[in-house]
């Protein structure tokens, strides 16, 4: 009775580790379904394309099976119930013309019960299998138990089917992840090469034909190089976002105060002419990646100081609070503010709510601030009046797995 081609396709793609603990429970099935029973042999079996192969074999006396054994395919019983994926019942063999040949007659074995066990989507495993060396009809308590068994067994093939599914895409997920990344540097690459020729032929332009160029003509070559550096800038930040979403949270105890104190003071000499008053009041720690939330702070303070940049008498407040189950953090300005009728664009891709002219920038900073908020399982919003200042909230869990994060 060999197996169809296409059934052995089905066997060959199963190729999926069993763990040793199932394994080892599997054993500790068949050794109390062979004295349950009385029979002396009690068997999982695994199908493969060429052969069946013993996974368990109960530990009872005058049993001729052994794990780790292999029989080739050869009108064996187990074989008929995987390729038809059956409950196979035969009594007694030496009085059945279609089984008084079977190979496990030689080794005694003349009766014989067994049920197909399936992975999740119907593809065959093997078998659970009892066999006696006399005749045995199995009554119905047995059957009823071996069914009981069956579905415990494929209730575990279903687990480990799942987990090898997760490992896989997990694998596949990080493979198209690395590719995403290389791809997207190459494009970085390729984007900002032209850039960077067109910014030093206007630079050229500019040095060689000083004494032709009027002053529109000066400013055109001049509004060239700026807009290829901005062009580059905008460039590296939408890289940044991209990889963003793929790196992993490494999680440990943040000093909030001295985060936003350690951007401010390496923000405050890149910032020229700036005079803003800046005041970092008592934040509650919180138990996030540093770097990520280095990245929030260093977007939100870059943009207080940009905006209060032309304001009268500039303040900044850098703030937090700790409520029942969040901390609350902020960023507030008197600065040039925005109208809360454009608040929901705020923290969208490119959401510029100034125009170039007024305040430079690429509109991918508040973006960046609200992925990395959200995958810390925070939320993000702003308030705002026109002339009147901003402030920028976010908030973030206090607690880990369950239990307050009360640390100050």
């Amino acid at each position: 009775m060999p197996f169809s081609a296409a059934w052995v396709g089905e066997i060959e793609t199963r190729n999926i580790a069993l763990p040793v603990k199932t394994i080892a429970l599997w054993q500790e099935m068949v050794d109390i379904l062979a004295e349950l029973v009385g029979v002396p042999a009690a068997l999982i079996i695994k199908a493969s394309p060429t052969h069946m192969e013993v996974l368990s074999a109960s530990q009872s006396e005058g049993n001729p099976y052994i794990a780790g054994a292999r029989d080739k395919i050869a009108a064996l019983y187990c074989e008929t119930v995987v390729k038809t994926k059956k409950k196979l019942l035969v009594a007694n063999a030496l009085k059945d013309p279609k089984w008084n040949r079977n190979p496990d007659i030689k080794l005694g074995m003349i009766s014989y019960l067994g049920y197909p066990i399936l992975w999740p989507d119907g593809v065959p495993f093997g078998s659970i299998c009892i066999l006696d060396n006399k005749e045995n009809a199995y009554g119905m308590i047995y059957q009823r138990f071996m069914v009981q068994l069956k579905s415990l067994v494929e209730s575990h093939l279903a687990t480990i089917h799942l987990a090898d599914k997760l490992a896989s895409s997990k694998s596949e997920l990080e493979e198209a992840n690395k590719n995403l990344e290389s791809f997207s540097h190459s494009v970085s690459h390729d984007l900002k090469a032209p850039l960077r020729a067109i910014g030093n032929f206007a630079e050229l332009l500019a040095e060689d034909n000083r004494s032709r160029l009027d002053d529109e003509g000066h400013r055109q070559v001049a509004g060239i190089r700026e807009n290829t550096v901005r062009m580059s800038k905008l460039i590296n930040d939408l890289l940044e976002f991209s990889l963003m979403a793929r790196h992993s949270l490494t999680r440990a105890d943040v000093d909030m105060g001295d985060l936003a104190l350690e951007v401010y003071v390496a923000l405050e000499s890149a910032v020229p002419n700036n005079n803003a008053m800046v005041q970092i009041e008592d934040l509650p720690h919180t138990y996030g990646e540093r770097t990520m939330l280095r990245q929030v702070y260093h977007n939100l303070i870059a943009n207080a100081l940009k905006f209060t940049g032309k304001t009268k008498n500039p303040w900044i407040t850098i703030g937090g609070r700790r409520e029942l189950d969040k901390n609350i953090y902020y960023v507030k300005d008197n600065g040039a503010g925005f109208d809360m009728k454009n608040a929901e664009k705020l923290f969208r891709e490119l959401g510029r709510l100034h125009s170039q002219s007024d305040f430079k920038g690429t509109g991918i900073g508040l973006s960046i601030v609200g992925r990395i908020v959200k995958r810390h399982g925070g939320e993000v919003w702003a308030e705002g009046a026109v002339g009147e200042g901003a402030t920028f909230n976010f908030s973030l869990p206090n607690h880990i797995m369950g239990k307050p994060y009360l640390k100050k």
